[in-house]
């Protein structure tokens, strides 16, 4: 019958490559908007003000090969996002991405499409200045991807070896890394301060059990007196991020579960924000 087949054209661009900008939101997304700007400022695409509060938004993009681009990142209130927001390759993944925090009505966050380079992105783990006016934060950085050695930097042109970052006040830092082959990749981290209950850096590890896993891991982090949640995401060695669950409190932990069953054997990221602090560990699965 004439109805069992169907034909068509399909034009596919080698120019461009495909990418998914992909957000969950926090409790105000009606506050929350982005653009993206090419290499000479010229908007490409925007979207927002975003509908649902704790939800995921997708929407893919085809950007020309081998340029860079800024996601701007806007609210309206001015006083952050506390979500996440992610610009990721479906063959080579994360590009971009950020996990919240109070950066005021804008930031920018740069990424690049060029093809060597897809899938090198940066982890950061948090340590806030113990109070205002003090500079003794921490930034500690996991690279995911790309080719050692690297090299880091706070501003894009006095670059070292060491993957941490001292002597930091409270602020929004974009830390730059280059690797081997002189790719670069950007992440832009949030450093605020802490309440005057929370533990001591050293108190505060994450734990995750056991490590390796075949499927069920657990985690378990020491809580302020405040904290009741922490959101929690897992990415792949590519930096996509593949599972979001919460950390519940219990005790005087936050505790949580996920699994890394259906996923094939490597390494793992698990990134966990509280309201103030940001923690990474590294797991694998066998």
């Amino acid at each position: 019958p004439q109805n069992d087949t169907i034909s068509g054209q399909i034009y596919i661009d080698s120019s461009k490559n495909l990418v998914t900008i992909v957000v969950f939101t926090d409790d105000h997304p009606e506050q929350t908007r982005y653009e993206v700007l090419d290499p000479s400022g010229q908007l490409v695409y925007s979207r927002g003000p975003l509908s649902f509060p704790f939800n995921y938004d997708y929407a893919p993009l085809c950007l020309d090969k081998n340029k860079c681009y800024k996601l701007r990142l806007k609210d309206s209130a001015g006083d952050g996002f506390f979500g996440f927001i992610q610009v990721i390759s479906p063959d080579f993944g994360a590009l971009a991405d950020y996990y919240g925090g109070n950066f005021g009505s804008s930031l920018d966050l740069p990424f690049c499409t060029v093809s060597p380079c897809l899938g090198f992105s940066l982890l950061p783990q948090t340590y806030p200045p113990s109070g205002g006016g003090v500079a003794d934060g921490k930034i500690k950085l996991f690279v995911q991807g790309g080719n050692p050695p690297f090299q880091f930097s706070l501003d894009g042109t006095n670059y070292q070896t060491d993957s941490i970052f001292s002597n930091l006040a409270a602020g929004v830092y974009t830390i730059f890394c280059q690797d081997a082959k002189l790719c670069n990749t950007t992440v832009a981290v949030n450093l605020e301060l802490v309440g005057t209950q929370a533990p001591l850096d050293g108190d505060r590890k994450l734990h995750v059990s056991p490590n390796p896993s075949a499927n069920l891991v657990w985690v378990a982090l020491p809580a302020t007196d405040q904290e009741r949640n922490a959101q929690a995401w897992v990415s792949d060695a590519q930096g996509r991020v593949i599972n979001h669950f919460k950390l519940d409190r219990w005790d005087e932990q936050l505790r949580g579960v996920f699994s890394l069953e259906k996923q094939a054997a490597g390494i793992y990221w698990l990134r966990v924000q509280t309201g103030k602090q940001t923690f990474a560990a590294r797991i694998v699965k066998n």
